[in-house]
């Protein structure tokens, strides 16, 4: 739920801070992870990051779904058919084969333009937009999300009592986590609405279709429970909605931010068993990765030239930052950082790798494991897949670059670890057991130094900036400079935990 503008460090911030958090990035090009697709809206700017806000949930009561069906994972794959074999059939099941034909069109008529490809046929393409809009089934008209959110809670899920976190959306996007007690107080569903862009829905729909299709054995997929457009009392403007089931495991992040807020033994309990969700993870991408690998040829030359120009982004703000009063909280001086990014660059040329299918977007929040038993491993699921589809081409072959993947997983790890208070210590751990399964069971498939390489100054770079922001943000909030806001509980607190994660990341890059 967080990129193709990586989201800046506001998911460990309050609502009330998102103006800030954006202003920078919006102008800065380092976030944009998919940048060069500019009909991947809903992962343009800062924006386009899904992550759940520090907000109080709204809390509210409805139906409710019988707690037989939630007590556990197996009863909720029962009721949802969430399962390897019968997702693509689970999904024209629930939504109809005509929108889903129509959301296919779309993304036909739009592909010519992923990575570079080139222009679009504008008029056919909003031709074949409105098309999808007319095959989908209508919702009906509510005077705000409130009211929204409760008649699809009624009538399409038949929940009676759930808590309602505010994930942030990207441009008239608006996503909502809707948690069930009688699921453990789990992230249940996902509600995804979208102003006037049906082309997301499309994408939403198509890629959970072309990964239904790969028949991943150790990664599930997230089920569309239902998809269909809505109207808001003061605007005409037609919005889609579209609501997933999340029926295996626990956010990463959550579990992360559960561990840190321990200590002793049940801590390091804690996070023996994240290690293992980890694990399951790693697996999970290898296998994605790996996929249709007699179908694939070199990395892309578009993708390719996507993370070069992805880089000196991050690299151009990284220098800016340096030049800057805050930059001094970063022990690496410009001379540093123009080496490491020079010899990156060098090193990468003809030692891309072989492509392969990657999910795109894979920070913690958008990563969920369950829980290893004596007799059942941890296993694991992902949303938030339209990412995905960059890394097909037209024919459903691989053309992407997994190690981008692999990058912001680990990068991930360390943001979420350091902002929730675990030590440095606690995350290198974590890290290292993640990398060495996933490369383990990539084999001799993984792909060439240089390309990780390349991948992970990427991202260190830009948590290294999102971190500073964050730290500016702090500062600026007890400074006063930010009015009428909630000061933090423990300033010093929250900038040290960010340095740490500048630490970390700014240490990496000089061993390589």
């Amino acid at each position: 739920m967080e990129p193709v503008l990586d989201k800046p460090i506001e998911n460990q911030v309050t609502e009330e801070s998102k103006a800030v958090t954006t202003k920078t990035h919006t102008q800065q090009k380092p976030e944009a992870d998919q940048k060069t697709q500019e009909v991947y809206t809903h992962q343009a700017l800062a924006t386009g990051s899904q992550s759940i806000s520090e907000t109080e949930p709204l809390t509210t009561e409805h139906q409710v779904v019988p707690s037989h069906l939630l007590h556990d994972s197996q009863a909720l794959e029962t009721k949802f058919a969430v399962n390897d074999t019968s997702t693509h059939l689970f999904l024209e099941q629930r939504v109809s084969p005509t929108v889903l034909s129509k959301a296919n069109d779309v993304i036909d008529s739009l592909s010519k333009n992923i990575i570079k490809k080139g222009p679009i046929d504008a008029e056919q393409t909003k031709k074949l937009e409105q098309e999808f809009l007319s095959a989908l089934p209508s919702f009906g008209t509510f005077i705000n999300p409130e009211g929204l959110l409760k008649e699809v809670l009624d009538k399409k899920l038949g929940v009676d009592q759930f808590a309602v976190k505010d994930f942030s959306g990207g441009s008239g996007a608006k996503t909502y986590g809707i948690f069930i007690p009688d699921n453990n107080g789990k992230l249940t569903y996902i509600v995804k609405t979208m102003e006037g862009q049906p082309s997301e829905l499309a994408m939403e729909l198509h890629s959970l279709q072309q990964l239904s299709d790969l028949h991943l054995r150790k990664a599930s997929v997230s089920v569309v429970y239902a998809a269909g457009t809505f109207t808001f009392e003061q605007s005409s403007e037609p919005h889609t909605i579209f609501i997933q089931t999340v029926s295996k495991g626990e956010e990463c992040t959550s579990l992360i931010k559960n561990a840190a807020a321990t200590q002793g033994g049940e801590r390091a309990e804690k996070l023996a068993s994240i290690k293992d969700g980890h694990l399951a993870a790693a697996q999970g991408l290898a296998e994605l990765h790996l996929k249709n690998r007699a179908l694939a040829g070199p990395v892309n030359e578009d993708v390719q030239s996507y993370n070069r120009e992805y880089l000196k982004d991050v690299y151009d703000w990284t220098m800016e930052i340096l030049g800057e009063p805050g930059g001094k909280r970063i022990p690496m001086t410009k001379e540093e950082l123009k080496e490491a990014y020079d010899s990156t660059l060098s090193a990468v040329e003809g030692n891309w790798g072989t492509a392969g299918y990657s999910h795109g977007d894979t920070h913690l929040d958008n990563l969920f494991v369950t829980k290893a038993t004596a007799d059942r491993p941890a296993e694991f699921s992902f949303i938030d897949t339209p990412s995905f589809l960059a890394s097909c081409d037209k024919n459903g072959h691989p053309i992407g670059f997994p190690s981008y993947d692999y990058a912001w997983t680990l990068g991930s790890i360390a943001e979420k670890g350091f902002l929730a208070g675990l030590t440095t210590d606690e995350v290198t751990e974590l890290q290292k057991s993640f990398a060495k399964e996933y490369k383990q069971a990539m084999g001799a498939d993984i792909a060439p130094q240089p390309a990780i390489n390349l991948a992970m100054l990427t991202k260190q770079l830009l948590f290294i900036g999102r971190a500073n922001q964050y730290q500016e943000y702090v500062l600026d909030l007890e400074a006063g400079k930010i009015p009428d806001k909630k000061k933090k509980a423990d300033p010093s607190g929250e900038i040290e935990r960010a340095q740490r994660l500048v630490d970390h990341m700014t240490a990496s890059i000089r061993q390589k």
